[in-house]
């Protein structure tokens, strides 16, 4: 598939986006079988996030490589509605002691994808690149 001249960044973030997406529909997959471990939430959880946060994603690292005006507005608030999700999960139902001992390595991960994220997103290139897809 030709670039289409498509900065390199756009296909960065796209694939980043791709990879929460197989992250996330792995989740789906893997709690359809039954946990050996005891779960601290319903056992629907587990796939049902899983889904939803792969599907959402998938469509929103397809509009960013495709590069759909909507693109953009899409991967940063799904960004940010992703870490409100993953920091109450964390926070309200994830209760061993491994979450708890891992949630400043969490917090720092968290803010450094948020940072790179926001980064990338507001390049000049790459908001030429979807502002042309617009005109």
């Amino acid at each position: 598939m030709p670039s289409d001249g498509r900065p390199k960044l756009v296909t960065v973030v796209s694939l980043g986006v791709l990879t929460l997406s197989a992250l996330s529909l792995a989740r789906f997959v893997l709690g359809l079988t039954p946990s050996e471990f005891p779960l601290t939430v319903p056992g629907w959880y587990p796939p049902l996030t899983g889904l939803v946060w792969g599907l959402l994603s998938l469509l929103a690292a397809v509009g960013l490589f495709l590069g759909r005006p909507w693109a953009l507005a899409t991967t940063g608030w799904g960004a940010i509605a992703y870490c409100l999700w993953f920091w109450a999960d964390r926070l309200l139902l994830a209760q061993s002691d491994f979450a708890a001992r891992s949630r400043p390595a969490s917090l720092v991960l968290t803010v450094l994808g948020l940072a790179a994220l926001w980064w990338a997103l507001r390049r000049p290139s790459l908001r030429r690149y979807y502002r042309e897809k617009t005109e």
